[in-house]
């Protein structure tokens, strides 16, 4: 007794099987080349999407704490100057000691 064992992987059949299809079904090779091509556009496509949002998220989470840090710090400067001192001060270095903490432990959301 003899077994015969193929497998296939990815869009396109063998030629032998792709032969077969055209055989029984006229057209049936091209129209399989064709939806091969379109999905292998499309990958191509959401690979360029997915590499887009990366880079945007990337640069969000360092534009982002940079401008809430200045932002706090300003802030603590002027409540410091023009309303109280003692109140402007313990924020100013509230916010100085949270940056400081998040600088040496390696960034937020990190895992040790």
């Amino acid at each position: 007794m003899q077994v015969q064992v193929s497998t296939h992987q990815g869009p396109i059949p063998p030629p032998q099987v792709l032969g077969g299809y055209e055989q029984v079904h006229p057209g049936a090779a091209a129209w399989i080349l064709r939806e091969a091509e379109a999905s292998a556009a499309h990958v191509r496509e959401m690979e360029k999407r997915t590499l887009k949002y990366q880079a945007r998220d990337a640069l969000l989470h360092r534009v982002l704490p940079f401008s809430l840090v200045a932002i706090l710090l300003i802030s603590s400067t002027f409540m410091a100057i023009f309303a109280n001192v003692g109140r402007g001060g313990i924020a100013f270095f509230g916010t100085l000691a949270s940056l400081v903490t998040v600088f040496l432990k390696g960034g937020m959301g990190t895992k040790q």
